[in-house]
């Protein structure tokens, strides 16, 4: 019988790599939340978007949308004393909150919406059910699945641990062949890449664009080929006038998307 989470999704769920020494960084995830490798359903898409880390507004006290550590009957800091989920009820559990992410009332809609509207423009995709008006499904993951504050107040050890202790799952993720396109949320995620990438094309930050536009090749550590495309604004970002002006930031880059994904499907 089919296992109804993948080995490498229920140890990634269960807490911190144990393969990986250098695990300091344990405190500085979020009390009472739960890793998130992904958001959505990842075994229907065929889209990836990708950003740094999940945000701490994911584990809000009320209104919540993923599955906490007190959900399930666990210490709050369970993870902070590098503890492992080994009941695999309560790994089912996470994941199928995760799986069910867009189908809340509660989903974390002023970042989500964002790319969302990228998917729809150019590449008729969403993270929703709506395959009349949107055939192709897409899921989010992210560089880490663990939530911190604020990722910019780390310090860049701190970054490159969090980082370096998901790269062979981030890998083992998005190497499947169904995932056609990658979307790079922000600059400061393609910085942080573990991987290597390669810029095909791109569009200047411009008064008509108010963003770089990028697309290009990511090569895996395994040899894996994806194309990808960037927009160096992340969803969110903490200057008014810019927030201000995303959602037409986010039009233009699924135009941008549009216009090359015929080019970028042949990279292989």
């Amino acid at each position: 019988m089919e296992r109804e989470v993948p080995k490498e999704l229920s140890d990634r769920i269960s807490g911190l790599d144990p393969s990986y020494a250098d695990s300091a960084f344990a405190k500085e995830i979020i009390l009472d939340s739960t890793p998130v490798p992904f958001f959505g359903d990842y075994r229907t898409a065929k889209i990836v978007t990708l950003s740094i880390n999940p945000s701490s507004k994911e584990f809000p006290t009320e209104r919540t949308r993923l599955t906490h550590l007190s959900t399930i009957g666990y210490e709050t800091d369970f993870f902070q004393h590098e503890k492992r989920i080994n009941d695999q009820v309560d790994i089912e559990q996470v994941h199928e909150g995760m799986l069910n992410y867009f189908k809340s009332d509660h989903w974390y809609e002023k970042w989500f919406k964002m790319p969302e509207k990228a998917l729809n423009v150019g590449l008729s995709a969403s993270y929703f059910d709506n395959k009349e008006q949107f055939p192709i499904k897409a899921f989010h993951t992210d560089l880490s699945p663990w939530a911190t504050k604020q990722w910019k107040d780390l310090d860049r050890n701190t970054r490159n641990s969090m980082i370096a202790e998901n790269r062979t799952f981030l890998q083992w993720l998005i190497s499947f062949e169904r995932y056609e396109v990658i979307l790079i949320l922000g600059s400061g995620t393609t910085k942080e890449l573990p991987f290597r990438n390669e810029v095909i094309d791109e569009v200047p930050s411009s008064g008509i664009v108010p963003a770089t536009f990028r697309f290009g090749a990511l090569t895996l550590d395994n040899g894996t080929r994806k194309q990808y495309f960037e927009n160096s604004f992340p969803p969110s970002v903490p200057i008014s006038n810019y927030l201000k002006g995303m959602p037409e930031c986010y039009e233009l880059f699924g135009e941008f998307i549009r216009e090359r994904y015929k080019v970028s499907k042949s990279i292989k």
